[in-house]
């Protein structure tokens, strides 16, 4: 993980310096496209020679597209890499200013040096002080724990792209011009395109099933949990941990979908599908069933949620990704309730942890699209996609006690 001294220090100006090199040798393999084309075979030539001749031009055509590909892939991903620096190092700026605010310091490390109250305080004020003083200081911890995270998410994330050009794993798309092979290369480069490969699950092959039904469905009714159309391995989840538990995971997503509605105001509204409400809507859902269900039995329930048939495969793959960064922040703050775990879930949607949907359909951090601004995917179910791991029945819950904090979580009533 970068130290926060190190991330002081990145320069998005020479990302962007890089990015313009590479733009150069781009429009100049771009010019080739003429060439390429006037050395076709000639009209009339035919025989072996003429075969021989074409095919040798198709492979160095094919060669001059992967490398096209490879260049404008390693441009997308510097111009993301910069623009998150740049709104990183705002982060990094506001840290440094609240802790000159109070006379602390933060280290090059990440820790917080703090003095303690000025020696003119007065004792009969000392406490509070010193109480704020602590407030601040855990503030300032939480800020530097979501900078350096983001920080390493970024720099694995270029990693990443850079990787798989200097390893020719940049594919051309199949494209048939150069034109087509570095707007190829430019999604390969991108952070919709990774996120997307990444977060994809199959279709449930068991369909979709009404949980609860039957006299059981009757049975969660008198609690307040409306029978709703589930997937099958959804259901199955739900069966481990009984109708008490049920029922208390219905209140959580009714907790979860509240708060989303009112924390962003009424732009955030606007964003109730695919935008900001939303991400925090599923990662606040994840961090609250992970501290009262346990890790694993939320990472698969909440992934099962997702095997509907007509899922978009942005909207899938975004809801995906939030759902880890909420069972994330769930594991960094095993003690906390549902008001501090809701901070902790707003701040990660603000400061770019999370994705949405921005207005061309295409996935972006949360960061880089305001509030209210975002669009929606409208793009058809992926293919294919990863089984998510199965569970063991009857034992999945992780640490869930019926009783154990219930006036804590999944309390929302309607």
């Amino acid at each position: 993980m970068a130290a926060f001294g190190e991330i002081r220090q990145w320069q998005p100006d020479l990302l962007d310096a890089a990015e313009q090199q590479l733009k150069a040798r781009s429009d100049d393999l771009l010019g080739f496209s003429d060439e390429l084309a006037a050395a076709a075979t000639p009209t009339g030539w035919t025989g072996d020679a003429a075969q021989a001749a074409s095919a040798r031009l198709a492979q160095h055509t094919d060669g001059i597209e992967h490398l096209v590909a490879g260049v404008n892939a390693a441009r997308t991903a510097l111009m993301t890499a910069s623009d998150a620096i740049t709104a990183l190092l705002l982060d990094v700026s506001e840290a440094d200013a609240l802790a000159q605010a109070h006379q602390m310091t933060v280290s090059d490390h990440g820790s917080v040096i703090d003095p303690g109250p000025p020696p003119e305080t007065p004792p009969d004020q000392l406490e509070a002080v010193s109480q704020e003083r602590q407030q601040v200081r855990t503030e300032l911890l939480d800020r530097i724990r979501q900078i350096t995270q983001r920080a390493t998410e970024i720099d694995n994330e270029l990693a990443d792209v850079l990787g798989k050009v200097e390893r020719n794993e940049i594919g051309d798309g199949g494209a048939t011009t150069l034109t087509a092979a570095a707007q190829a290369g430019a999604e390969q480069g991108s952070l919709h395109d990774r996120i997307l490969a990444k977060y994809q699950v199959s279709v449930d092959p068991n369909g979709m099933t009404t949980y609860p039904s039957g006299a059981l469905g009757w049975l969660a009714e008198r609690f307040g949990m409306e029978p709703q159309e589930v997937t099958a391995s959804e259901a199955s989840h739900l069966d481990d941990i009984g109708i008490a538990g049920a029922v208390d995971a219905y209140g959580i997503y009714k907790t979860a979908l509240h708060d989303a509605e009112n924390v962003f105001g009424e732009e955030g509204r606007k964003a109730l599908t695919d935008g900001h409400a939303d991400a925090f809507r599923h990662a606040y859902w994840n961090a609250l069933l992970a501290n009262r269900f346990g890790q694993d039995w939320t990472e698969g329930y909440t992934t099962a949620h997702e095997r509907k048939p007509d899922n978009p495969a942005s909207s899938e793959a975004m809801d995906l990704h939030n759902n880890e960064v909420g069972r994330r922040i769930a594991a960094e703050h095993p003690d906390a309730g549902p008001d501090e775990l809701k901070q902790h879930i707003e701040q990660a949607v603000r400061n770019g942890e999370m994705v949405v949907v921005g207005q061309d359909g295409r996935l972006v951090p949360s960061d880089q699209v305001g509030i209210g601004d975002t669009g929606r995917a409208t793009d058809p179910p992926a293919p294919g996609g990863h089984d998510p791991t199965p569970h063991d029945d009857g034992n999945s819950s992780g640490g869930y006690n019926y009783g154990r904090d219930g006036d804590n979580y999944g309390t929302y009533q309607n």
